[in-house]
């Protein structure tokens, strides 16, 4: 099995030493997908910026489709993502992780969200109509993985969120007092700028995924707030000690196989569009 792990916060830094540079070239970018490969428990692991190396890229203008394709194309089976996210919920306590079950993405848009929009990939001579095709999203994150992880925080004692749904917004701004009480009256626990269309193209590829969030400031207006960055940079930095040791215990308990009967991950539907890729 091979694991990606996406994050926007540096968390690969913590293994550059004993990382190898991969570049995969991929249709949907003229620019190669940056990946960094190392061997964690015997498992091959692939690190992905999703923001860059430098942190550049605004939530808005991420190429996910070329990064969720890079991972397919070098064989990942898993992808574990780690997003920063402020909290709607004022029960929940700041400093934790999360890991969410469901999915709001009404708030998001303007984005390429999927693979299959009726456009012709050519390559080598050959080609591939990648035709209008509908998944499943009624469990938009992995159960296997999500129990793996939060097992996995157990066992570390680190406190974590079992469950709640996350909403996504487009970004770089947070979100405005009203725009927070809309998601709250739509039973929101969480924001993002950067799930979607995260986790809709990893289920187009058949990639078994989930999210490991980092509870970092409260929405606009939920206990007085006003979020600033710096704040949640520096909370990032703080939860980000605990991340090494949670990627090594996450991998080593992770399944040899997934049960298919156990989730709705395993769809084939990009595998001729991986397989004119790889020619």
């Amino acid at each position: 099995m091979k694991i990606g792990i996406i994050g926007g916060t540096g968390i690969e830094k913590n293994f550059a030493a004993d990382s190898l540079p991969r570049g995969i070239i991929t249709s949907f970018s003229d620019k190669l997908v940056m990946l960094k490969e190392i061997i964690i428990k015997g498992t091959q692991v692939y690190f992905l910026s999703r923001h860059g190396e430098d942190h550049i890229v605004p939530p808005h203008e991420v190429n996910y489709r070329a990064n969720i394709l890079a991972l397919k194309k070098i064989g990942v089976d898993a992808v574990i993502a780690f997003n920063a996210v402020g909290v709607l919920n004022p029960a929940i306590d700041l400093g934790w992780l999360a890991t969410p079950d469901d999915l709001n993405t009404l708030f998001c848009y303007g984005r390429p969200e999927t693979f299959f929009d009726g456009q012709i990939i050519k390559r080598k001579g050959k080609e591939v109509l990648m035709k209008a095709t509908h998944v499943n999203m009624s469990s938009p994150f992995c159960p296997q993985i999500r129990d793996t992880i939060y097992k996995a925080a157990a066992r570390l004692k680190i406190p974590t969120m079992s469950g709640g749904v996350v909403a996504v917004t487009n970004g770089p701004r947070f979100e405005t007092a009203a725009e927070v009480k809309a998601l709250q009256v739509m039973r929101c626990d969480y924001v993002s700028m950067t799930l979607h269309p995260e986790a809709a193209l990893a289920r187009e590829a058949g990639l078994h995924y989930a999210s490991i969030c980092f509870l970092t400031n409260y929405a606009t207006g939920i206990k007085n707030a006003r979020p600033d960055e710096n704040e949640v940079y520096a909370m990032m930095e703080k939860m980000k000690a605990a991340v090494p040791d949670l990627i090594t215990e996450i991998i080593a308990n992770l399944p040899d196989t997934f049960d298919s009967k156990k989730c709705y991950c395993s769809y084939e539907f990009i595998n001729e569009l991986v397989e004119l890729e790889n020619s």
